[in-house]
């Protein structure tokens, strides 16, 4: 009887020790998917019943408007000083350039506004095709709100002569945004190959094959696993006029040298540039509303993300789990400085497998929501991690490549935090993170 008692007593502590456990691992979860104090980014939070992608997008930017305070500056207030030095800049290196003919493939113009707009991947276009769709239309009031922007194609099917045309160009409001090319590619990079986006992936085959496929025991699997130092090794190896337009030069895209811009933005000044298209464009008047672009281009850009996995998801599921497509979204927006590096993916493999859309969509904005500013830092930290495997030999070759682009839109051409392997290789040693580990996981 005694034996019975003791057993009895012994189970019921056990079972009282695993509750604890569970309790004590569920609070210390609930408390690290509860916002920081002292975290500043609007909560968001997209309901169940809400399908619809446009729907979606309207209601995270109208949750945003109602829990930001109004800047008021979001559309005016601007110095066109430097847009100038850089437009006499840019026409003091033509003289000394060689610039190519360029097609008219990647300008669009807007005939009620007079504007046109070349449009370079990587540089901010998805938010200018929705901006100029708005203020050209009339149909809605911010560039958060929609879906996309059409292309409004600058052809002579659609504008007739090229007299006609040349005339469009001499008196149109002309804009065009670059970027800084390593940063660029980088960003390209995270956005095509270490996102899921098994619509690009058939591109990494290319580069596999190219870059890696000489190498003992390879397979080709679906291109996912591109690592970005063979994104460079296969950009040094072909002519720069075939590559993809999200890596093409943006001197081979717009011919800034033969069509004065009235604007040359750069996506590192962007606010400020865009303050100035917006003030000439009369965007206020027009009914446009940006109350704090910084929340609201963030908060818009993890709905896209997570929106585009899951239009992807069919095809990505072929390559990778539902879990390691969570996670790469999760892995992409810690990369661009918007969850915290050591915010671990919180579900398993299982409840990934379960969770749908919406509820993907609410764990990224809640880890947003509570993340810090030092978050801001991962972008740079990815990026020197990502060059850091890069030969001097190879940023050389790069530098060459994207030589016009560097100098027409005063870049650094060898920056030292790329070029100086030595403090690369002391700043990386300082850092355990390792933001490309996802790569090689595949559930």
């Amino acid at each position: 009887m005694m034996m019975k008692v003791g057993s009895r007593c012994c189970s019921l502590v056990s079972l009282a020790v695993v509750v604890m456990l569970v309790l004590a691992s569920y609070i210390t979860l609930s408390r690290r998917m509860e916002p920081a104090g002292d975290a500043t980014h609007a909560r968001v939070e997209i309901r169940g019943n809400i399908a619809d992608k446009a729907d979606i997008y309207r209601e995270a930017i109208h949750q945003v408007h109602q829990r930001v305070k109004d800047k008021g500056d979001a559309l005016v207030g601007f110095d066109d000083g430097e847009l100038k030095r850089r437009a006499t800049h840019v026409k003091d290196v033509c003289s000394m350039v060689n610039s190519p003919n360029i097609s008219l493939d990647h300008v669009s113009y807007y005939k009620h506004l007079d504007l046109l707009y070349c449009h370079v991947p990587k540089a901010a276009t998805k938010f200018w095709f929705r901006a100029l769709h708005i203020l050209e239309t009339g149909q809605h009031k911010s560039p958060f709100e929609i879906v996309h922007g059409p292309k409004r194609l600058f052809t002579e099917q659609d504008y007739g002569t090229n007299e006609n045309m040349r005339s469009i160009i001499q008196s149109a409001f002309k804009i065009v945004f670059a970027r800084d090319p390593y940063q660029r590619i980088f960003s390209a990079y995270v956005d095509k190959f270490l996102s899921p986006n098994a619509m690009f992936w058939s591109f990494g085959e290319k580069i596999i094959k190219k870059v890696r496929i000489t190498q003992p025991n390879t397979t080709l699997g679906c291109g996912e696993d591109v690592k970005f130092s063979e994104l460079i090794r296969y950009l040094i190896g072909v002519n720069p006029k075939s590559y993809d337009h999200h890596f093409r030069p943006v001197s081979l895209q717009c011919d800034v040298c033969n069509i004065q811009y009235d604007v040359i933005g750069n996506v590192e000044t962007f606010e400020h540039d865009a303050k100035f298209i917006f003030n000439q464009t009369h965007a206020s008047e027009r009914g446009m509303i940006i109350k704090d672009f910084k929340e609201e281009n963030n908060i818009n850009y993890i709905v896209f993300k997570v929106q585009k996995a899951f239009g992807f998801k069919k095809r990505t599921l072929k390559c990778i789990s539902d879990h390691m497509v969570h996670r790469r979204v999760w892995r992409a927006l810690q990369i661009s400085g918007l969850i915290n590096k050591y915010d671990d993916y919180p579900l398993s493999p299982d409840e990934s497998s379960k969770a749908n859309k919406t509820a993907i969509m609410n764990l990224m904005l809640r880890a947003y929501e509570r993340s810090l500013p030092e978050a801001k830092l991962n972008k740079r930290e990815a990026l020197l991690q990502a060059y850091s495997q890069v030969p001097l030999v190879g940023l050389e070759q790069l530098r060459l490549i994207y030589l016009n682009d560097l100098k027409l839109f005063g870049y650094e051409e060898r920056p030292s935090y790329l070029f100086d392997k030595a403090e690369t290789h002391s700043r990386e040693s300082q850092d355990s993170f390792d933001y490309f580990d996802i790569l090689k996981l595949k559930v």
